[in-house]
C-alpha cells in the first residue's frame, strides 16, 4: 500500500514546500514505512491524478480534489479521503487516517465533502478495473 498525503499549508513538518507555481506536492509513506515526496509540475488536475496513477499510489489524502481527478483516481481504485482543512502535522494526519477518522469520499458524498453541489452521482460514469 503506498499513500501519498498531498501537501498544502495546512500540513506542517513536513521539510517540504506545499507547492511551486505550476505544480503539486505530495509526501509518499509507503506500507514498509519508507517515506519520500513526490513533485508534479503540471496545471491539469487530471494530469495530478495520471501521475498519481502511474505512481502506484493506492490511497490519496487531500483537503481538494476536482470532479475530473476523483472519477480518474476511483476507475484505477484510488481510494481518496478527506483531510481537514486547519492547520496540523503529517504525523496527527497520517495518525488520523490509521484511526479511520478521515472521510474516505465516495460517489456517494462528494458532493457534500468536496462543497460541489453541481454533482451528480447519477450522471457520473465510475468504471471498475
Amino acid at each position: 500500500m503506498i499513500i501519498a498525503v498531498h501537501l498544502h499549508p495546512h500540513i506542517a513538518d513536513t521539510g517540504m514546500s506545499a507547492a511551486s507555481d505550476h505544480g503539486e506536492q505530495f509526501a509518499i509513506i509507503e506500507e514498509s514505512g519508507a517515506a519520500g515526496s513526490l513533485n508534479i509540475d503540471v496545471t491539469n488536475k487530471k494530469d495530478i491524478a495520471r501521475s498519481l496513477i502511474a505512481d502506484n499510489i493506492n490511497i490519496l489524502i487531500t483537503h481538494d480534489i476536482s470532479l475530473e481527478a476523483f472519477v480518474l483516481l476511483k476507475s484505477y481504485g484510488v481510494r481518496v479521503y478527506a483531510a481537514r482543512t486547519e492547520p496540523m502535522s503529517l504525523t496527527s494526519v497520517l495518525a488520523q487516517f490509521e484511526e479511520g477518522a478521515l472521510t474516505e469520499i465516495t460517489p456517494d458524498n462528494y458532493a457534500a465533502v468536496c462543497n460541489d453541489p453541481d454533482f451528480d452521482k447519477n450522471n457520473t460514469v465510475l468504471i471498475a478495473r
